[in-house]
């Protein structure tokens, strides 16, 4: 990843484990982060970073964090759990965290003092009551009322899709700030008091406004590099007080150190373990966007931005419901409010919606390792794994990774697909014949030789009916016989009927097709693959492909076992 001569981030083919996970990688200010690992259990051991950043971590036989040591913690932070693996106790508290049976936090000892909680009758799981500030909620359960009877209390305004648009708080120093959003739900801009100089601004996560400076962020997979504007050393200037950082995360992609064009330490955070600060010294002489868990804090709210709602961290808990369940199999699962099951040391929640699994995040590493090997021979095949990558990881969907034959699996994991009406210009660009539609609909076609079906779709719903945006899948059904496998019923979502798959989330796959390719890849479970042709990652020719992921037990997929695969040529 570069600019010109210059590499923000770089890689060597070399530098991942058997499972996919980098090892090394090294910056453009010349730090390089090593990250070790159990040689057993595979769980994360260390993370260095030069001279600046260090975290190591110990592990309890339930593979829950034990302890954690380094950069911003004065001694080692000795962690232990209940029986169902919620944070009990955190070196350097007084007390213990508690909960109830369902999930809710009754006890919270972040604050310096052991904080009570108290419960509604109508809504169990959302809090009513904690340290004498009161919280009240609208009939959708989103929070309206936050910090109440206090100086600074504050009033939340939502719109018909349950977004946040407005925030006042009371007091002295009175504030208001609005919120506005695309189509899609991703937020756009946040206006703080309604001044032209506070209005800050996001386009995607390569662009962003803030305090009269315009800001560049670069990103490798889901990893951000560097956050720098114009003039500074990282965007090619010489004017070292310009904005130009580097990110040092740690287990769960906080910003716990940046450093400057040079490798110098400049800012130092670390935090309790649901989001409180622990240390906040030195800080850099701007302030970043993205701090706990790499998500947006507005300061001028105190609350954080997680994408499909937002996270309170004074109580532990998001302030809006919870639109999926995460997990069937969990009871944990099913409070609608809790953040990340009360581990928050374990698991990290990439969307507001629910942690990412370990499945699941070496699903996205190993995605990324596909994208940087396609990307000499292809680029177009790159941009599009890095979009599914950035799609995967907002969108991961609800249903659990062990369960192998859910009633409703599809694209990306186990969302609904329904598919595009404007299908037919793609397949006269692909120069296609139709296949009959399928109650109006025009989406599936075979190619020439018939050997698999192609698919287009741009609007996504996951398992449980929720809609996802517009987020375009394009690639094909397999065997030729697509019936076998999926059809798109009367109301046009697409229903995957194989309950036979030799894959598991997060595999190295590899499978033949009539003609002069195959196919390497990474499973997503269910037999759904993102994968690229052979000629398109180097080593690979032919029919039957020579697998590239080199140290990688490979399982090659029966060439007449049904799948889907996504995001190919």
């Amino acid at each position: 990843m570069s600019r010109g001569s210059y590499n923000y981030y770089a890689i060597n083919a070399g530098s991942y484990d058997e499972f996919g996970y980098a090892t090394n990688f090294s910056y453009g200010n010349g730090l390089t982060t090593t990250r070790a690992y159990y040689s057993t259990s595979k769980r994360l051991q260390s993370i260095l970073a030069g001279s600046i950043f260090s975290r190591t971590f110990t592990y309890t036989p339930g593979d829950d964090i034990a302890s954690i040591s380094g950069t911003g913690l004065t001694n080692t932070m000795n962690v232990t759990y209940d029986n169902l693996h919620r944070i009990k106790t955190y070196s350097g508290l007084t007390g213990s965290y508690g909960y109830d049976a369902v999930g809710n936090i009754i006890n919270n000892v972040e604050s310096g003092v052991s904080l009570t909680y108290d419960y509604g009758v109508r809504r169990p799981q959302a809090v009513k009551t904690v340290g004498g500030k009161k919280y009240l909620y609208d009939l959708c359960g989103n929070m309206i009322v936050r910090r109440g009877d206090t100086t600074n209390s504050q009033s939340l305004v939502y719109d018909a899709q349950n977004r946040l648009v407005r925030l006042a708080q009371a007091g002295t120093n009175f504030t208001l700030v609005k919120f506005g959003y695309a189509d899609d739900g991703t937020r756009l801009w946040k206006w703080f008091n309604q001044t032209p100089t506070n209005l800050q601004i996001w386009i995607g996560n390569i662009y962003e406004e803030k305090g009269g400076k315009v800001l560049f962020h670069v990103y490798a997979g889901g990893q951000q590099v560097c956050t720098f504007e114009s003039g500074s050393p990282l965007a090619g200037g010489s004017d070292t007080t310009k904005v130009g950082y580097y990110y040092h995360q740690d287990q769960i992609t906080s910003s716990s150190v940046l450093s400057d064009s040079s490798g110098s330490q400049t800012e130092v955070n670390a935090w309790y373990p649901f989001g409180r600060v622990q240390t906040a010294s030195p800080q850099a002489q701007f302030k970043v966007s993205r701090q706990f868990t790499g998500q947006i804090k507005d300061d001028e709210t105190g609350l954080y931005y997680y994408n499909a709602r937002y996270y309170d961290t004074d109580l532990g808990r998001f302030s809006q419901p919870d639109s999926i369940i995460p997990d069937l199999s969990n009871p944990q699962s099913y409070n609608r409010y809790s953040y990340c099951v009360n581990n928050p040391l374990r698991y990290n929640d990439p969307n507001g919606q629910r942690p990412l699994t370990k499945a699941e995040k070496a699903a996205l590493k190993r995605l990324a390792r596909l994208q940087a090997m396609v990307s000499a021979q292809n680029k177009e095949l790159a941009k599009e794994i890095g979009d599914f990558i950035k799609d995967f990881s907002a969108r991961v969907a609800a249903v659990p990774d062990n369960q192998k034959d859910p009633p409703n699996i599809a694209i990306a994991s186990s969302a609904i697909v329904i598919w595009n009406s404007d299908n037919d210009k793609y397949n006269r660009e692909r120069g296609k014949e139709q296949d009959t539609p399928v109650e109006g609909l025009t989406t599936l076609s075979k190619d020439d030789n018939t050997t698999c079906n192609y698919f287009v779709a741009d609007t996504i719903w996951n398992a449980t009916g929720e809609f996802l945006g517009k987020r375009s899948l394009r690639g094909h059904v397999w065997p030729p016989t697509a019936n076998a496998y999926a059809t798109p019923e009367k109301d046009g979502r697409l229903q995957m009927f194989s309950k036979v798959s030799t894959t598991d989330m997060g595999d190295i796959i590899s499978f033949p097709e009539p003609g002069d390719h195959g196919h390497v890849g990474v499973a997503l479970g269910h037999g759904i693959y993102v994968s690229a042709r052979t000629g398109d990652v180097p080593g690979t020719t032919g029919n039957s492909p020579v697998q590239p992921f080199s140290g990688v037990q490979v399982k090659d997929v029966p060439a007449d076992e049904p799948h889907v695969t996504i995001r190919h040529n």
